[in-house]
This record gives C-alpha cells, sequence and structure tokens, in this order.
C-alpha cells in the first residue's frame, strides 16, 4: 500500500534565492504511515521506488529526530519557498519554526560544521583527478569540485549571519535578498565560486577564512540552552497526528 502523502516542499538554492533559471527543483515528500507500516515496522518511505537524487522521501515520524538534531537541511523546509499540504501537520509546525529552529543551538553547530568539512573533503577530493577508476567523467571534476566549495561557503555564511541575529531569525539568516548590498556582495562571490572565477588557491583561502570565522563562533552558539519543552511538543504534536490518520486510515 502507498502512504499517504502528508506535505511535499522545496528545499536547496530555491529556498535562498541562490538558483538560476536552470537549476533543478529539489523536493522533500513527508508521508504518513499506515497501519501496515506500523504493523511491519516500516518507515513510509520504504515503499516508495524513486531513483531520483532531486526527490527525497521521509516518514513524518522522522521529523521530532531530525528538527532536535538541527539538521539545517532540514529545518530549511520549514521555511521553504514552496509546500503543498494534504493535512494540517505541516501548518501545526510552521506555526512554531523559529522555537523549533532554535531549539539545539549547540547541535546545530556541530551539524553545519560536519557540513562544512564534508564539502571541503569533496571539494579537495574532486579538485585533483586520480584515475579513470575513481571518476568515470573526470570533466565534470571541476564542476563537482565547486558545487561543493559553494556549499561550503554557503553553510559557513549562514552560521555567521546566524548568529549576528542572536540566533532569532532563521529565514533571513538562510535566504539571502538580492536588493540589500550585503547579501548581494555574497551572491556575486557564492555564483562566482560556481563559474570558476576564482582559481584553486583563492577558493581555499577564501574557505579557510570562512572556516576560521565559523570556529570563533562555537563558544557563542554552544553557550545556548537546548529547548527541551519545545522538542517534547514537537514529539507529541506528531504523534497526535500520526494516531489521527491512522483513526482515518481505519475507518474507510
Amino acid at each position: 500500500m502507498k502512504p499517504a502523502l502528508s506535505f511535499e516542499a522545496v528545499y536547496g538554492s530555491h529556498n535562498y534565492n541562490l538558483n538560476r533559471p536552470d537549476s533543478d527543483v529539489d523536493m522533500m515528500y513527508y508521508y504518513n504511515p499506515s497501519f501496515e507500516d506500523l504493523y511491519n515496522g516500516k518507515q513510509a518511505e520504504d515503499n516508495i521506488q524513486d531513483g531520483s537524487t532531486d526527490r527525497k522521501h521521509h516518514d513524518v515520524r522522522k521529523l521530532p529526530n531530525l528538527f532536535y538534531k538541527a539538521n539545517v537541511n532540514f529545518l530549511e523546509i520549514l521555511y521553504s519557498c514552496s509546500v503543498i499540504h494534504y493535512d494540517g501537520l505541516y501548518d501545526l509546525l510552521a506555526a512554531i519554526r523559529e522555537e523549533i529552529s532554535s531549539m539545539n543551538i549547540p547541535y546545530l553547530y556541530e551539524g553545519c560544521m560536519g557540513m562544512y568539512k564534508r564539502n571541503y573533503r569533496n571539494f579537495q577530493r574532486d579538485s585533483h583527478y586520480v584515475s579513470p577508476e575513481d571518476f568515470k567523467n573526470p570533466e565534470l571534476n571541476p564542476i563537482r569540485a565547486r558545487k561543493h566549495a559553494s556549499s561550503a561557503y554557503r553553510i559557513t555564511d549562514f552560521m555567521k549571519r546566524y548568529a549576528n541575529q542572536g540566533f532569532k531569525d532563521f529565514a533571513k539568516a538562510i535566504a539571502y535578498d538580492p536588493q540589500l548590498n550585503t547579501d548581494k556582495v555574497f551572491i556575486d562571490s557564492y555564483m562566482a565560486m560556481r563559474d570558476g572565477k576564482y582559481s584553486y588557491v583563492e577558493m581555499c583561502e577564501i574557505l579557510k577564512d570562512q572556516e576560521t570565522i565559523a570556529e570563533e563562533l562555537k563558544g557563542y552558539f554552544k553557550e545556548s540552552k537546548v529547548k527541551e519543552d519545545v522538542n517534547r511538543y514537537v514529539i507529541e504534536l506528531v504523534e497526535k497526528h500520526v494516531r489521527e490518520q491512522l483513526a482515518l486510515e481505519l475507518t474507510k
């Protein structure tokens, strides 16, 4: 049995205003588990067959843990530029999105730095072609390298922007306004990096400078209190939603 959708939301560059006309639209789909899923101990997405890298499928039961671990890729769906609702769950979550986003700032630091380091390693790897066995399409390596570099650049800039606002405006920290001079400076630099207008050495210098700034913010992130009450509320909210959806399914 195919699970029922709860909501679908855009994630990625369109949410940051860093997309181009030819940019793919990345989507996340969230499903309510069926009685069969619960009975068989499965996640709702186990029933979805989709080989696309632009679409991600998740069970709504994962949301409390994903939010508590402050995974910025999942927090951003609460601020998505485009959402399609199939029930009321998304609106309930979006109503407290600032509280959810700032629920676990210490863990957000670790998650963002982990993303930075992973993208920086991948940038280094794809900047140095090794052999056809390692990379099937060597001509794509520079493009991949620049994509990793720009992702590392963006996540550290987000950390700086969010900290500068006292962790109070996630939407303003994650999305750039081309009408603001300070935002435009970053957009231009980000696009230049994607387009290969910086040398390898220049990109390394930019990213290492960003890393230093992010590391200097560690204490500020770490001193923030974890909001356990918000975590409990989100858990209860999602549990109640799942129970209600199951009740509807079983009465059909």
